[in-house]
């Protein structure tokens, strides 16, 4: 690399417009050393959340892709008074997110309470706040956190949320069931 590639790179790499690139290495930094992890690239089609959630659990029971949409689905119409803080969310906004992918915050911030209710598993979103991760923890309702079977990790940088698993099971690649076209390595 000669003197003016180099300048350049260091220049980039720390021009403000890069700051969802800064965010991304404080994030990998952070499950690496901290939870010895990395963060698996999930594509970002509208889904990224459920690509990673579905990653994180898919070693125990069958919550991969396709099944975990069903099962929210389902869980939050035979449910929704638990999900009335939610209350800006009806059906035809779930449908639309979940049938066509269609981006709704209110959605959004619905679906990890909903996932951690059908899973019983603590849900840690590691986001950067002030330069430094700070992992927004969701638990199932009525239980302890000690009585959660496990922790399951995802990033979110901007809009975007990614996997984070162990080591061992990111290297050894993974196919989101439903979505044949999707394959993390």
């Amino acid at each position: 690399m000669n003197l003016l590639a180099f300048l350049l790179f260091i220049f980039l790499r720390h021009f403000p417009g890069n700051a969802e690139e800064k965010e991304k290495e404080i994030i990998e930094d952070y499950a690496r050393k901290r939870l010895g992890k990395r963060i698996i690239p999930v594509l970002g089609d509208g889904h990224c959340m459920l690509y990673a959630f579905g990653l994180g659990l898919t070693e125990k029971d069958d919550y991969s892709y396709v099944p975990l949409l069903a099962k929210i689905e389902k869980e939050f119409l035979d449910n929704r008074q638990l999900y009335s803080d939610f209350v800006a969310i009806n059906k035809e906004d779930l449908d639309a997110y979940i049938e066509d992918k269609k981006y709704n915050s209110n959605v959004v911030d619905l679906v990890p309470n909903v996932v951690a209710n059908i899973t019983n598993v603590r849900i840690e979103i590691l986001e950067v706040r002030n330069g430094q991760v700070e992992p927004v923890s969701i638990l199932p309702r009525d239980v302890e956190p000690d009585e959660v079977e496990r922790t399951i990790y995802v990033s979110k940088i901007g809009e975007h949320y990614n996997a984070v698993l162990d080591a061992k099971e990111a290297a050894s690649g993974v196919n989101i069931e439903g979505e044949p076209d999707i394959i993390i390595c």
